[in-house]
Parts: C-alpha cells; sequence; structure tokens
C-alpha cells in the first residue's frame, strides 16, 4: 500500500452517504454545522476576490460522504453582472487527468487494458517508438510523450533566417489545434503523434498533457466506445456528477462561466479564445465545484474503483531499474505536497484555476474554482480555507 494513501475499507457508516451521493439524495448541507466556520469561509472569499480582483470564486468542502459546504462569489460575467452561482460552470484543467485515470483502471478492471501491454493493442493510430510505451507509463508521466512546447524559447535558439521560418512554421502547426473543434480523441494526435520521445519510457519522469490525449485513445480502443461515453458511465454517472461535462465552445452553455485573465492585481481581460476539444482527457471539461467533491468523496469510498485500483493510482512509478521515481505523481493523481497525506489534483489553463483535494484520512475533499487564469495562490487559499474547517 502506497504510503500517501489509507488502505480503503468501505464502512457501513459511509455506505450509506455514498449511496446518498450516487441516487442524488440530500445527505446533508449546511445548515448541521456552526455558523461561525461558514461565516469564516465566506469573510475569506470575498477578501479573495477583492484583494487579487478574480471574478468569481466556487468553493466545495466534502466530509464522509456529504456535501457540508458550498458556495459561490462574485460575477460569472462581469458585463452582464451575472452572479456567480452553485450551478456555474468551470473549465476543470488539468483535474480531467484524475476523471481519466479513474476510467483507466476501471476498464483495467474489466479486463479490458493491460496496463503492462504496449499501447498500440488499443491505439494503432499512436505510432510505435524505438520502444515500447504502456499505459502504466502514460498514466504516470513516465512514457517520454512531450508535453506542451517552449514557443519563447524555440524562437530564442533560432538565430538563422531557415530556422526562424522552420521555427514559426512549427509554431503554427503546434497551435492549430487550439482553434479547431474536435469531436473525438484520434485526430487530436495529429499534432504531436511522430515527434521523438523525450527519454526512454520509464527511464524519466516528465508531466504530459499529450500523453493522456494518448491514454484517451487507448481507452477508445479496448471499450470500442467514445471516450466521452466512457467517462460518463464509469465516473460521471455513478457519482451523479450532473453539472459535469466536455467543454464545447461552439454550444450554447448557459451556465458556463465567461473566462477571464488576471494579467495584474485588480486588472482582468478576457481569456484568449482557446477551444479545448483537443485537450479533453487532459483538462477539456466543465465542472462545478459540488460535483468534484462528489467525485472525490465517491472514489475515496472505493466506489468508482477497487481498493487495489486506488492504491495502483496513489503509488508512485517505478524506473525500469526497480528504483521509485520520487516525483510527487502516481497514476492519475497528484499527491499534492502543499497538502501533506493528500490526493488531488490542480489545474491552469486559458479562463480557469482549479484545484481539487482530497485527505483520505480524514474524509475531508475540498474543490476551489474560478473563472480566470493568472491566480498565483489558490494552494495558500484552499489550506486556509482547510484550516477553518478543521477547528469545526
Amino acid at each position: 500500500m502506497a504510503r500517501y494513501i489509507r488502505k480503503i475499507i468501505i464502512k457501513n457508516k459511509l455506505l450509506a452517504s455514498a449511496l446518498c451521493i450516487v441516487s442524488l439524495v440530500s445527505c446533508g448541507n449546511q445548515q448541521s454545522q456552526p455558523d461561525t466556520w461558514q461565516t469564516a469561509i465566506d469573510k475569506l472569499a470575498r477578501q479573495e476576490l477583492t484583494h487579487t480582483g478574480l471574478p468569481s470564486l466556487q468553493i466545495a468542502i466534502g466530509h464522509k460522504g456529504e456535501i457540508v459546504f458550498e458556495n459561490a462569489y462574485g460575477y460569472a460575467n462581469i458585463k452582464s453582472k451575472t452572479r456567480a452561482t452553485l450551478q456555474t460552470q468551470y473549465r476543470t484543467a488539468s483535474i480531467s487527468k484524475w476523471f481519466t485515470g479513474t476510467a483507466t483502471l476501471k476498464l483495467v478492471e474489466q479486463d479490458k487494458i493491460n496496463l503492462d501491454e504496449p499501447i498500440q493493442a488499443y491505439c494503432p493510430a499512436y505510432p510505435p517508438k524505438p520502444w515500447p510505451v504502456t499505459t502504466r507509463q502514460l498514466l504516470s508521466h513516465t512514457a517520454g510523450v512531450r508535453h506542451y512546447a517552449d514557443f519563447k524559447s524555440m524562437r530564442a535558439k533560432a538565430k538563422t533566417k531557415d530556422e526562424r521560418i522552420n521555427v514559426e512554421a512549427w509554431i503554427k502547426h503546434a497551435k492549430s489545434g487550439q482553434a479547431k473543434r474536435y469531436t473525438d480523441v484520434i485526430a487530436p494526435l495529429e499534432i504531436f503523434k511522430d515527434d521523438d520521445l523525450m527519454f526512454e519510457p520509464g527511464m524519466g519522469w516528465g508531466y504530459s498533457s499529450f500523453g493522456y490525449r494518448v491514454l484517451a485513445c487507448v481507452m477508445r480502443g479496448a471499450a470500442d466506445k467514445p471516450y466521452r461515453e466512457i467517462v460518463r458511465s464509469l465516473v460521471f454517472d455513478p457519482a451523479a456528477m450532473e453539472k459535469t461535462r466536455d467543454d464545447d465552445t461552439l454550444a450554447n452553455i448557459p451556465d458556463r462561466a465567461t473566462l477571464y485573465s488576471l494579467v495584474a492585481k485588480g486588472k482582468i481581460k478576457l481569456a484568449p479564445n482557446r477551444d479545448v476539444s483537443e485537450n479533453l482527457p487532459a483538462g477539456g471539461h466543465l465542472s462545478t465545484a459540488s460535483d468534484l467533491v462528489k467525485f472525490a468523496q465517491v472514489y475515496d469510498m472505493g466506489l468508482l474503483v477497487s481498493p487495489n485500483s486506488i492504491e495502483i493510482m496513489s503509488s508512485l512509478p517505478t524506473a525500469k531499474n526497480g528504483e521509485t521515481l520520487e516525483v510527487g505523481y502516481g497514476h492519475g493523481v497528484d499527491f499534492m505536497g502543499a497538502f501533506p497525506g493528500s490526493l488531488g489534483h490542480g489545474g491552469r489553463q486559458a479562463g480557469t484555476t482549479t484545484l481539487l483535494i482530497l485527505l483520505p484520512e480524514k474524509d475531508i475533499s475540498i474543490a476551489v474554482m474560478t473563472n480566470a487564469n493568472g491566480w498565483g495562490d489558490i494552494n495558500g487559499f484552499t489550506q486556509k480555507i482547510l484550516d477553518i474547517y478543521n477547528q469545526t
């Protein structure tokens, strides 16, 4: 058992709470808690909006299978003065990786994926490399698949006219997917599938959203179903996540928050128009803080994947030589070094900053979301929420 997470045992008292979540029955609310800590969190949130200039915040806390606090503050749209509510949907950014990892392990439980088999058995659209790449390596960011390129650095290194022309052509190709609406998980691989690996799989670690795009291709091939359908049936529906969906820039989604960028303290502008459908399995969903907490609570109770799968996800990756890679990341989850003993994931993307943490030993989960990128202290803010709740 990994030292980062307790062994999951589904206790009767937690099972009842979990069933309430799954059946969408309200199993508890903030009225059952003292007003003092609620008021303190409300005050903290409003102070953060004033201090930073963030347009809005949405916060939820889960404890022992119940959502014990949920609230929204500020504006979902500044121009129209549309207030943020509990129904407002924010971009999840990289929290989506936890969804994708969970669904992958469920397919492993169903004997549809072998974690250590070369991925071409499920995803022939990703060409073979000099070394085999496995699903386990994609999950743990040890496959060597690259992440986003540093365009600024590439331009700085281009010294001749021909080099600059080649770099600009490459950048144009690399950015082309950010303005295109994708409806599957195969076409987005074209941007990078022929690139060299950064290192021999299993011999290093490199965080990679592109690796999770390949992982979605693996899931699709293994289950013979679209990625969206897989995640909906294996994660969102069992956790009663009714306000979670893929972010479709072309669709009319009434509760979707307007996207902003925090460019300086108190100064905000509309975020760049980026279509995230190319990045769906790694960071392309919309959700609410309450839905994220539902996910974390049901996950913790072992109702999405088995305790053995949770142990795999919450274990550090192992290199080919048998050494443990002390990278602070498991297989689909981050160990959130700012919150000792936690699992979770954060996310930063055009128009959003997000964080979801789960403290298994305390059965506490916290989700914080905003509709702006550029917020640098979401960890510190969430720690203050945790400190307040721990005093109850």
